[in-house]
Parts: structure tokens; C-alpha cells; sequence
């Protein structure tokens, strides 16, 4: 699917590894992504799909994004309510 992969590289690119190593199971803390990291993701994925993934820093309970696939997922409902 073109969305999971797209994730995957900018996540890859974010942490300097190679898309072939996050999968959707991935924890998003194990992979070293901290909050910024995170802002800096969602912020890249929103400018590469047009959208706006309804995360908040300063409420990250409000969007659980723990896993890659949870990010794969939300990114998808943004695509669909566009």
C-alpha cells in the first residue's frame, strides 16, 4: 500500500535507517522516536498527503499513536474524511 510505505520512508528518514526495518508493528518508542521526532514525522506526512493528522503534542492521549501501524491508520482516516 502506497500510504504504509510512504510512512515507513519518512519515518526511515527521520531516524536514519532503512524503510525495510520499520514495520507496522513497530513501537514507535523503541525505534528511538521521541516526541519531536514524532512532531516532525506527522508534520512531514501532512505536507505529503495534504491532510491533517489530529495529533497534539501536548495531548498525544487524545490520537494514540504507539505503533507505526497506529500512525498507518490515522493517516488513512485523514485521507478519508478529506
Amino acid at each position: 500500500m502506497q500510504v504504509a510505505q510512504t510512512i515507513k520512508k519518512i519515518i526511515a528518514k527521520q531516524l536514519n535507517r532503512i524503510p525495510e526495518e520499520i514495520t507496522e508493528e513497530s513501537d514507535l518508542a523503541s525505534l528511538g522516536i521521541e516526541s519531536l521526532d514524532l512532531l516532525e514525522i506527522v508534520f512531514e506526512i501532512e505536507t505529503q498527503f495534504g491532510i491533517h493528522v489530529p495529533y497534539n503534542a501536548n495531548a498525544p492521549g487524545e490520537l494514540a499513536l504507539t505503533t507505526v501501524g497506529e500512525l498507518e491508520r490515522a493517516v488513512e482516516a485523514a485521507i478519508d474524511a478529506r
